[in-house]
């Protein structure tokens, strides 16, 4: 119906996109064989998202509902935001074990992987969060493009 590749992040966003994780220094994370870690990740307008979301939504409302905000309801929210994130992280590569094999990305290995580095979690949770990483490329423009309205 409509064609504005420009405003388009839902594409981008249900096929995932690579974040190449950095260390707070700034510098690429490298393995020990040297080969960049990354993670392939869903944006926050795939429809895997929005469910990922919606449902640990459902779980944190009926859980808090009439009750006072302690610290093992905020650790729950935590964890299912933590959740929301797993399931936008669809593929990653680079990460190894400690002899050096590949490990599977599997929901528990994401879960462990993040909460052993906050700061691989921080990026990848901006990343999903930031749309601009999910538009496609926009059409230059064309030199018939009016700039609005004339001032004489």
């Amino acid at each position: 119906m409509f064609d504005l590749p420009s405003l388009d992040t839902r594409t981008l966003a249900s096929k995932g996109v690579r974040l190449d994780l950095v260390r707070p220094d700034g510098l690429p994370v490298l393995n020990r064989a040297g080969e960049q870690v990354w993670l392939l990740l869903l944006g926050t307008d795939s429809d895997e998202f929005r469910r990922a979301q919606r449902a640990t939504l459902v779980e944190t409302v009926t859980d808090t509902s009439n009750q006072k905000l302690t610290d093992e309801s905020l650790d729950k929210a935590d964890e299912r935001a933590l959740d929301v994130l797993i399931a936008a992280t669809v593929a990653w590569g680079g990460v190894v074990d400690t002899g050096g094999k590949p490990v599977p990305r599997t929901t528990e290995n994401v879960r462990a992987f993040f909460k052993a580095f906050p700061s691989a979690k921080e990026q990848a949770d901006r990343f999903v969060g930031n749309r601009a990483n999910f538009l496609l490329e926009s059409p230059k423009p064309s030199s018939s493009m009016g700039g609005g309205t004339s001032a004489e």
